[in-house]
């Protein structure tokens, strides 16, 4: 679980330097898969991030409390919108361009943990 609130900076590529205390949910292996997260676009107009197996659990969870039409709906809006990335070895996680501008970031990202 992701929590504090931390500001950080953004280059053009849309690289940034995960906060120390986000960092270390994903120091406990050095496997790549442990590093991937998910991106998805917020209806607020900001981006949630999950660890991509946190992210499959929530959506395993959220199709078992859905009926056919509101699983589609979720896939059509919520998941086929979403974007995976992951942190490299040193900590800094890319943002995709289409999701920079979506959440309209410039220069600075501001994480918070919920």
């Amino acid at each position: 679980m992701f929590t504090g609130e931390y500001r950080c900076c953004v280059d053009g590529a849309g690289l940034f330097v995960l906060p120390t205390p986000i960092w270390a949910v994903f120091l406990s292996s050095e496997e790549e898969a442990t590093r991937s997260v998910v991106l998805l676009k917020s209806p607020e107009g900001c981006l949630w991030m999950y660890r991509t197996q946190d992210w499959e659990a929530k959506l395993s969870t959220l199709r078992q409390q859905l009926d056919d039409q509101q699983s589609r709906l979720l896939m059509h809006y919520l998941v086929a919108q979403s974007m995976p990335s992951s942190a490299d070895t040193t900590g800094r996680l890319g943002i995709p361009p289409q999701l920079m501008e979506y959440a309209n970031i410039k220069g600075e990202v501001v994480i918070i943990g919920l």
